[in-house]
Parts: structure tokens; sequence; C-alpha cells
């Protein structure tokens, strides 16, 4: 039966079954799978967008059944909202197309793409309704984040003790506890940050991976040309306003302002991209440019900055060095 069915259900039913095994190694909690976590997506992501929607909808529908099954309604339910829901949602969005604006004799120029500045923004959004979700479902507030930090402050404080015994050293671990507490009333923001970058690089490498394979349904545009619309401060301002409201609204509102903030980084690096576009030293700057983000993270708000000036002053249409080669015909 399963050979007359369509190759773009036989590809999602792989997909969501490999999505599930993977998901099912990392919940195991051993250290090798644990690197899996960010691979989980992936296959659903390349169905998707290589198949269409509905391939990544039965990969998503089969990978969750599988997991229900095998691991309980709540494994499975969290494997849906974890990992199907952004694959379904952006592969939707992503292969949604209208006419391109005609030439000047009136001929169509081809197809107009949904913008990938909305797809950033939507990867935000999704993020934080799945974290409001588990926010009401799971009754998480500050209390019960204080509680789950205070827990683990008490199995960090044992391992205190035994590295204090075998070598002496009683303040090893005072420092990583002091961060440590300051983190955890942010804990729900840090998720939102990673699950947001991580959702963003799986789905740029399954667009390569098909781009590479020649089975991509849609056209991307080069990084360095990402722009969102005008209504995005907005978005970044509500979260800011939200994440000052009591209780778990303003554990949801934080986490949306965490989306909005990650979305205008990841802006302001296109707008790097943008700047450097035509540079000879492309290359190199860019090298650097990461490196001091790496390895000095308080980079960020100026990286986030440049994208906020880049949404409305337009740095890149300034500042931009123009392609260097032989001048064209002179115009008349």
């Amino acid at each position: 039966m399963l050979g007359n069915a369509p190759t773009y259900l036989i590809v999602g039913l792989v997909a969501g079954l490999v999505a599930a095994v993977l998901f099912g190694a990392v919940i195991t909690g051993s250290a090798v799978s644990i690197g899996l976590v960010f691979l989980i997506p992936l296959p659903l992501f390349i169905a998707g967008l290589g198949w269409g929607v509905v391939s990544a909808l039965a990969g998503a529908v089969v990978g969750t059944i599988a997991l229900v099954f095998m691991a309980g309604f709540k494994v499975g339910l969290g494997f849906a909202l974890q990992m199907a829901v952004a694959p379904v949602v952006l592969s939707y969005l992503s292969l949604i197309s209208r006419p391109a604006a005609s030439g000047p004799d009136g001929q169509p120029t081809g197809v107009e793409w949904y913008p990938e500045g909305r797809l950033v923004l939507w990867t935000g959004a999704i993020v934080t309704a799945m974290i409001g979700i588990i926010v009401i479902v799971a009754g998480i507030d500050q209390d019960v984040l204080k509680a789950w930090g205070a827990e683990a402050l008490d199995h960090i404080t044992k391992l205190q003790s035994q590295v204090a015994s075998q070598t002496g050293n009683e303040t090893s671990l005072d420092n990583f506890k002091a961060a440590f507490q300051g983190l955890v009333p942010h804990i729900l923001s840090i998720t939102a940050m990673v699950w947001s970058v991580m959702t963003l690089a799986v789905f740029g490498m399954a667009a390569r991976l098909l781009g590479a394979a020649g089975r991509n349904i849609r056209t991307w545009a080069p990084f360095c040309r990402l722009a969102f619309p005008r209504g995005a401060t907005l978005a970044l301002g509500a979260g800011l306003l939200a994440s000052f409201l009591p209780g778990q609204l303003g554990l949801i509102g934080e986490a949306g302002m965490t989306t909005m903030i990650t979305a205008f980084c990841l802006l302001g690096l296109a707008t790097v991209h943008g700047l450097l576009e035509h540079s000879s030293a492309r290359t190199p700057l860019l090298f650097l440019t990461y490196t001091i983000i790496f390895f000095f993270p308080l980079a960020l708000p100026g990286v986030m900055a440049l994208g906020l000036a880049e949404h409305m002053l337009g740095l890149r249409a300034r500042f931009a060095q123009p392609p260097s080669g032989p001048a064209g015909p002179a115009s008349t």
C-alpha cells in the first residue's frame, strides 16, 4: 500500500519517524545524544521545504503519534510543541507566492515569495506562543522558577563539596553559583533565544541542503538582503511592555521581547554582510566580526543597535560599497 502513496507522503512519513527517533534519543539524557537536539526539526524542515507543507504536516503527525505510543502522551505533546509546529508553519509560509510586478513591457517578471524577514519574525512569534502554552499548561511562575533554581543550586552545592574534598578549593564553584542565581529568573527568556536561534539555524540548513540537491521549491534572497516590515519595532515595544506585566503574562512577555531582540541581532548581522558585500576585505572583516561576538557576547547589544538603525534609517542603502568592475556604457 505504501508503494501507491504519493512521494510527498512517503517523505513526510520517513521525516517524522527520523525526527521522533532523534527526539527519543535526546530525552534519554545521555551526554552523546544531547547534541542531537539541534537536528530534530531538520527532517521536517527538509520535507516541508522540499515536498510541501502537507509532507511536513504528515511527518509531524506521524512523529507525534509514534512518540505517544512509545513514550507517553506528554512526550508526544512535547515533540509536537517544541519540534514540529515551527517546521509546519514556516514551511507553509515559505511557499506562499504571488506573481511579481510586471516589467516595462507589461510581461510578468517572475514569482515573489513570502519575504525572509517576515519568516524570521514569525519564528519569534511561534517560539513565544509555544513558551506561552508551556507556561500556562505547566503552571510556571516566578515561584516555580525560584524553587527549580533552589533545587539546582542544592545539586551544585553538593558538587562543590565533592570538588572541595578532592582539591581543597572550597570556592571553585562560587562564581558559577552567583551567575546561575542571576540567570534563574530569566531562564524562559534564555530558552526563547536559544530556541529561536536553533530553529532559524536548522531552517537555513534545510534550505541549503535542498538547494545543493536541487529540491528547493522556492528561491531564497541572500542573507545580506534580510529586511523587516515597518511594524517590527512595534512588536519589539509590545514585548518590552508585556515583560513588565505581573505573573505568567510577564514571563511570556519577556520571552517575546527576547525573540524580537534575537531577530534584530540577526538583522544587525545581515547589515554587516550588506555593508561589506562588495568590499575586498569582506572575508577577514566578517571573520573578525563573528570572532568578536563569539568571545565577547557583550557586543551583541551593539549588533542589535545596528539592526535597529538599519531598520529605521536604511544603512545599507546609504553606505554600502558599490560593486567594483568595469564601468558600463554611459547613459544618455
